[in-house]
């Protein structure tokens, strides 16, 4: 939430992106939930915290690219550089 509120100036925008961001945690929460607890009870919390961690896997990719270019979107500030305005 820090890191959005630092990279967005337009306070318009920042309130729609932060209540997007609210949704997608919310529908994140109960859909990922419901499936890792039905994980738990039939296989046991370890399983469910293996699912976990193997759903959430993919994110390490993310911050790697994010790490890489210092978190930046290089290719949204070249666009921005050029656009006419």
């Amino acid at each position: 939430m820090t890191w959005l509120n630092q990279q967005i100036t337009d306070s318009s925008v920042r309130a729609t992106v932060i209540s997007i961001a609210g949704q997608a945690d919310a529908v994140g929460e109960a859909g990922g939930g419901l499936a890792l607890g039905a994980v738990g009870n039939a296989f046991g919390i370890p399983a469910a915290l293996a699912a976990g961690g193997a759903v959430l896997s993919p994110v390490l990719a993310l911050y790697g690219r994010a790490i890489r270019h210092h978190g930046r979107e290089p290719e949204l500030e070249d666009a921005a550089a050029t656009a006419p305005v």
